[in-house]
């Protein structure tokens, strides 16, 4: 084990003896399928560290992490000619083509206005959060119509999409960027197209061959899986962890593409590794340059409202402060190497809302994952060791292939 990697697994036991941190996860493999490196570090509770202590097996709700596995459940069937990235879905998704279109109005009794929206939007809309969908929470328009329509201000996360999700589109398709419930329409759209739940089209064609057995929609189908579930924490202003905070609804309705996973680290490095290696096995070798391709071109209004979204997209621990990134297909991808926070070009990564982050470059052949269950998201202290983290096995990788 490199040095640097020792130490900082040395300093997180230390920091989760201590209280600072929550039981943490971390792990990389290269493209062979070897661990580069794997430490997991404190209990499952912060209110009982007499508990079981963490593994590569407990389970961790992965909130946006779960966009990652959408997409990759998605690009097949455009290899299949199911449907194809640049065609509209309207046939598909009628009730997204339907959707109007919201814009603020200050003469307005609730403050907006609805217009009709042009039709048409593409799967490539979808995955890279161009197509106009937004979360409610992130709108004060969409928060003051689900008021009005549906009683509360926002419903991103009751655990089902039809009545919650669905709510009108904040711009025109391709005309800018917003982070939404695009995958949950992604995954609609990949159910319909199957024939089949997505959740049971995932099971058939990413978990079960990848062997991801701790991996689902639905803790309420495997008491096994639940019986691992890591409970979630927040920090007080004063610094100190308790429990609490955001949960996922439990069960949850419908099988959401945008957010409902649940699985373990081992799990979803198996997932990465996939990607990483020379020839994966779920995608195409086109579909997977694809993925990690920029999508959004210089200079196009959706790169620059993209990028004015800061740390949600790169994640808390990029402290780069003008970043090199664009977004690749389901998730961020770095355009060139970001000195600050020694994240090279060719990145592809994510986050979820709850704790977990994920990193993937094929040029290195190499992914990291780092597994956690603390909300809100940009906890600074779990964002510090991802940072550390990150900077560590990139620097490996690149050192071994120099």
């Amino acid at each position: 084990m490199p040095p640097s990697l020792q130490d900082l697994a040395d300093s997180i036991d230390q920091a989760t003896r201590d209280g600072q941190l929550p039981g943490v996860v971390l792990a990389a493999v290269d493209k062979s399928g070897t661990d580069v490196f794997s430490h997991a570090s404190g209990p499952l509770s912060v209110t009982d560290p007499s508990q079981a202590s963490i593994s590569l097996d407990s389970v961790f709700a992965l909130a946006s992490c779960t966009k990652l596995v959408t997409t990759i459940a998605a690009l097949p069937c455009v290899d299949q000619g199911l449907v194809e990235l640049d065609l509209p879905l309207d046939k598909h998704l009628p009730e997204l083509a339907a959707l109007q279109l919201i814009a603020p109005d200050e003469t307005a009794k609730n403050g907006y206005v609805l217009h009709e929206a042009k039709k048409g939007i593409t799967l490539r809309e979808l995955l890279t959060h161009t197509s106009g969908v937004a979360y409610d929470m992130l709108s004060p328009q969409l928060q003051a119509w689900q008021t009005e329509h549906r009683g509360q201000p926002s419903l991103a996360f009751v655990g089902k999409f039809f009545g919650a999700m669905d709510v009108p589109l904040i711009f025109e398709r391709g005309q800018s960027w917003m982070y939404g419930a695009s995958l949950d329409w992604v995954g609609i759209l990949i159910g319909r197209l199957s024939g089949m739940s997505f959740s049971a089209f995932c099971a058939k064609n990413i978990f079960d061959p990848l062997g991801m057995t701790a991996t689902t929609f639905h803790l309420e189908s495997s008491d096994s899986i639940r019986s691992r579930l890591v409970p979630m924490c927040t920090r007080t202003p004063e610094g100190n962890l308790i429990a609490g905070g955001f949960q996922l609804a439990d069960p949850a309705v419908d099988d959401l593409g945008g957010l409902g996973l649940y699985s373990s680290a081992r799990d979803y490095l198996r997932l990465l590794q996939d990607l990483v290696q020379d020839k994966s096995s779920l995608l195409s070798s086109a579909m997977v340059e694809e993925l990690f391709m920029p999508q959004l071109p210089d200079g196009n209004s959706s790169l620059a409202d993209m990028k004015r979204f800061g740390p949600l997209l790169w994640g808390f621990y990029m402290s780069d402060s003008e970043p090199l990134v664009n977004h690749g297909l389901g998730a961020i991808v770095t355009t060139g190497d970001n000195a600050t926070s020694g994240t090279p070009a060719g990145v592809l990564r994510w986050s979820g809302y709850t704790g977990p982050l994920w990193a993937a470059s094929r040029k290195l052949g190499v992914a990291w994952l780092l597994a956690t269950q603390i909300t809100p998201f940009g906890d600074s202290k779990v964002g510090a060791v991802a940072e550390t983290f990150s900077r560590a096995v990139f620097n490996q990788a690149g050192a071994e292939r120099s």
